[in-house]
């Protein structure tokens, strides 16, 4: 259940602010780590860890007033709140924190650059464009991986693999696919249609092991190539979910036209992604997330959270129409239906 951010007063907000960067601290320095094993006080922690005594039991304190921590007797141990942050509850909540605080929290701090000088937040923070960062920093894009990956079969591919209209199609190829999560899901959930991933070689390990270990029916494949060159034809249907918003305009516009270019006529393609201005339900709107996570995306990407007319524009551009968009109970999933442009 998500919380109605416009319900919240300003203060309310700051505070969440301060409540994230203290989480954060304690999830990075290992400390709820240690006091799942065993309860222990702040001064065995200052100890242990090397850190000031005041500053972390005020962090310490902070957490226990949120409910990840309590302290009986003057010794802290995880309450069932924090059990969410353990590395082995294997939940997207941990490495989302992990991404926030060490790569899109410096992003943040340059925003007021960014928004005078148009460059992005998180080049001007880590000095390097985001795929360039990730390349070349094994331990980061690892986190970033994890991330990216968990967020997905935990947040996403039962939603897609429920909601999802195939229209009677026997093959699908999953553009930017990493290593399967949808692919997958939607390989189990229809046993009888072919579904090939497909991205960059660098994923082809991980993927085939993911196949291998989560694919029940044998229908699932692993290809990889340039989704920007190599996108491989004759299939039913192309997805593509949570890409395009990584790419700025005129990447966004090659990605399409690539994939249009190898669809047949009869093929349809399937964005799974946001949209800025989708029409919720009166009794659950959450657009204000949409909104703050098109911030977070042009901070964090060279692309953004993109219009239906955005999308209309940039589709066009590359030769297909949309024939239908409906949404899914998630904020940043909608699914938009296209086929190639016929004059």
């Amino acid at each position: 259940m998500m919380i109605d951010l416009k319900k919240l007063n300003i203060y309310e907000m700051v505070s969440a602010a301060y409540a994230v960067n203290v989480i954060y601290i304690i999830l990075e320095t290992g400390i709820l780590e240690d006091i799942a094993r065993a309860k222990k006080t702040a001064v065995e922690l200052s100890t242990e860890k090397n850190l000031d005594l005041p500053i972390l039991t005020a962090l310490m304190d902070a957490c226990v007033s949120l409910e990840l921590i309590s302290k009986v007797e003057g010794k802290y141990q995880l309450a069932k709140k924090g059990r969410y942050f353990l590395k082995i509850s294997h939940i997207w909540f941990r490495d989302y924190l992990l991404v926030w605080g060490r790569h899109l929290n410096p992003a943040f701090f340059n925003l007021q650059s960014s928004v005078k000088n148009g460059k992005n937040a998180f080049e001007l923070a880590h000095g390097k464009k985001i795929w360039d960062f990730y390349a070349n920093n094994e331990v980061e894009n690892k986190i970033f991986v994890d991330f990216m990956n968990k967020v997905t079969d935990q947040g996403h591919t039962r939603t897609i693999a429920d909601d999802i209209d195939l229209y009677g199609c026997k093959s699908i190829l999953d553009v930017g696919g990493g290593v399967g999560s949808l692919g997958c899901a939607l390989a189990n959930r229809f046993s009888d249609i072919s579904v090939t991933i497909f991205d960059q070689e660098a994923n082809f390990n991980k993927a085939v092991e993911k196949i291998k270990q989560v694919n029940n029916n044998s229908n699932c494949y692993f290809k990889s190539g340039s989704i920007f060159k190599d996108i491989p034809s004759d299939f039913d249907l192309y997805t593509i979910k949570h890409v395009l918003h990584d790419w700025d305009d005129d990447n966004a516009e090659l990605i399409l036209a690539c994939i249009c270019n190898s669809m047949r006529i009869d093929s349809k393609l399937m964005i799974i992604e946001g949209v800025l201005d989708r029409a919720f339900n009166s009794n659950k709107d959450e657009s204000e997330y949409l909104h703050l996570r098109n911030v977070e995306q042009m901070a964090w990407t060279p692309g953004k959270v993109r219009s239906l007319g955005e999308f209309r524009t940039l589709l066009s551009r590359a030769g297909l129409l949309i024939e239908k968009v409906d949404d899914s109970e998630v904020f940043d999933i909608s699914y938009i239906l296209c086929r190639k442009y016929l004059p």
